[in-house]
């Protein structure tokens, strides 16, 4: 993977892991448009990282993903 990439994904697993040590759930807004759908993948191949590489307590907050259908 590209190096950019992997460290955007470094990031963001230590924002899941270590920046805040609540078990506060992550709320990700998705649009179907190009910025959530990139969000949206950078979140789950963090998070699979988390669950290939690491302990599985290290899961421990919740991820929602919330899509509405605003008709427009």
């Amino acid at each position: 993977m590209n190096r950019r990439i992997e460290y955007i994904i470094d990031e963001i697993l230590d924002l899941y892991m270590y920046a805040d040590t609540s078990f506060r759930s992550w709320i990700i807004g998705f649009s179907g448009g190009k910025d959530s759908t990139v969000l949206l993948s950078l979140v789950w191949l963090a998070l699979r990282k988390v669950k290939e590489k690491m302990t599985p307590f290290q899961l421990r907050r919740p991820v929602y993903v919330v899509c509405n259908d605003t008709m427009v």
